[in-house]
């Protein structure tokens, strides 16, 4: 036991030593462990493989708190708050001030100073993010066309760039969709913009929002009722809105496949409520391109849409719960993330399923 009147320089240079050459020894609950699989041709595996069909521990992401993968590249955040990122650099996604790629992270400088707690990538499309600092400050950049950066112009952002438009909004949540962005604040409002194409920013029309405007409208059984907005998840071309209290959603944008849950498959460009999850009790909502999940706070999950990531015969015009004989639905699932086209679900007791499409190795059976 190290007694006060012994605490000496010495003492403590020693653990600033210690700190600096093995900072994962003070990570609470130790290192992480980090595992990649799936197509790698442009570095996004921090390998040179182009691709992995079966999950590689990668070892230069042991501070590592959180892994974000995006259009052929990849973003981790350490317990720092910093944020690295490697893969394609095409558009300035990496947020390094080029395009070049890069195989082993990178860290971006331009963030540093900040604490980061949350980014969000696009899934498709040319690539663009979005970063959300402890204090409220919310970072673009990437690909800047039709707005979707918040900038107020259509400009690429090869490092980020705070958005100004949202200083003192309270922002506790942000969101990359393919052209368009959300954000959510403290206050449970909802901001989008970027494309308005087939109204997936949820502004009653099709403009394009160069600067980030609040959703005003949300409708349940055709009347406008008051929502506190809690989760914000962007597609390729829809939206999913979940409300605080997690008893109400709501979809808005590009119908096709049944995607936005109404059992139609016209556009709509007013967030409407889906009947089947209102007061169900969701826990977490989440797009793919042209497919829709959401996860109960008993941990089941509802699909709707395309027919493959519904694990169904034909699209899926309301949610309904995932269906087929793989033993996921007697398991408690903690979490969902969804690709373009593929799905992986986290159990309570620490396994992994995935499915959806393959192409590249994405998908595996129980990891």
């Amino acid at each position: 036991e190290q007694r006060r009147e012994d605490w000496t320089l010495d003492t403590d240079c020693q653990l600033m030593q210690w700190y600096n050459s093995h900072p994962e020894d003070w990570i609470l609950g130790g290192k992480a462990r980090v595992y990649f699989w799936g197509g790698g041709g442009s570095g996004q595996l921090a390998n040179d493989s182009k691709s992995t069909p079966l999950p590689q521990l990668c070892e230069f992401l042991e501070c590592s708190q959180n892994v974000i993968a995006s259009v052929n590249c990849t973003y981790a955040i350490d317990h720092h708050g910093s944020v690295y990122s490697f893969g394609d650099g095409g558009h300035g996604k990496l947020g390094h001030n080029s395009t070049e790629a890069f195989i082993i992270p990178q860290c971006i400088e331009a963030l540093q100073g900040y604490i980061i707690i949350q980014l969000s990538a696009s899934k498709s499309g040319d690539g663009h993010c979005l970063a959300l600092a402890n204090n409220g400050d919310v970072f673009s950049w990437g690909e800047g066309d039709l707005g979707r950066l918040g900038h107020g112009d259509t400009y690429k952002q090869r490092r980020p760039k705070k958005i100004e438009a949202l200083k003192g909004k309270n922002v506790v949540m942000v969101c990359a969709g393919d052209r368009y962005s959300a954000v959510v604040t403290r206050e449970g409002h909802l901001y989008t913009f970027g494309s308005g194409s087939e109204g997936r920013t949820g502004h009653g029309n099709s403009e394009t929002k160069r600067v980030p405007k609040q959703v005003t409208k949300f409708l349940k059984n055709g009347e406008e009722v008051v929502v506190r907005v809690g989760q914000v998840s962007c597609g390729s071309n829809h939206t999913l809105v979940l409300s605080s209290d997690g008893m109400e959603v709501f979809s808005f944008g590009e119908g096709q496949h049944y995607k936005l849950g109404h059992g139609v498959t016209t556009s709509v460009n007013t967030p409407q409520s889906i009947p089947q999850l209102s007061g169900v009790g969701v826990s977490k909502v989440t797009c793919g391109k042209e497919f829709s999940m959401a996860l109960t706070n008993n941990g089941k999950i509802y699909v709707w849409g395309q027919r493959t990531e519904c694990c169904s015969s034909t699209d899926v015009q309301t949610p309904q719960f995932l269906s087929g004989n793989h033993g996921l639905n007697s398991q408690t699932v903690t979490d969902i993330q969804t690709g373009p086209d593929n799905v992986i679900a986290l159990t309570d007791n620490g396994e992994v399923w995935s499915w959806g499409s393959n192409k590249e190795g994405q998908v595996m059976e129980v990891l």
